[in-house]
């Protein structure tokens, strides 16, 4: 694909981007995570930058980004998301469940055992 196209496409993705995911956008309140997942749902290629998240704030970002889309879109953001590497899955296999999570510090420690698991450690 050209860049010619590259661009093209990514022209016409973000004519998909609802009105709450480009305020989210534009808000500041992102990081290299949530604009990864941003980017895999929305089809935009991802290079170099995968990185998931690492700690309570980071999943933070991420679960504000999802809550831009609907429910249907969540799930397949998240599919979309766990092929880029074990910890990816990992998280998104858990997501609902660390969504539950109202208190940073046992977010946190619940994440870890999950990034863990996933590095086979």
């Amino acid at each position: 694909m050209t860049s010619v196209m590259r661009s093209a496409k990514a022209r016409q993705t973000v004519k998909q981007i609802n009105d709450e995911t480009l305020k989210w956008l534009v808000s500041g309140d992102t990081g290299i995570s949530s604009q990864t997942l941003c980017a895999m749902f929305f089809d935009i290629p991802v290079i170099g930058r995968n990185n998931h998240p690492y700690d309570s704030s980071d999943f933070g970002r991420c679960k504000r980004f999802l809550n831009t889309l609907l429910p249907q879109e969540r799930k397949e953001a998240l599919s979309k998301v766990s092929v880029l590497s074990p910890e990816w899955n990992a998280l998104a296999d858990d997501w609902y469940l660390l969504s539950s999570i109202t208190d940073n510090e046992s977010l946190y420690r619940e994440m870890k055992k999950v990034l863990k698991l996933a590095r086979g450690a």
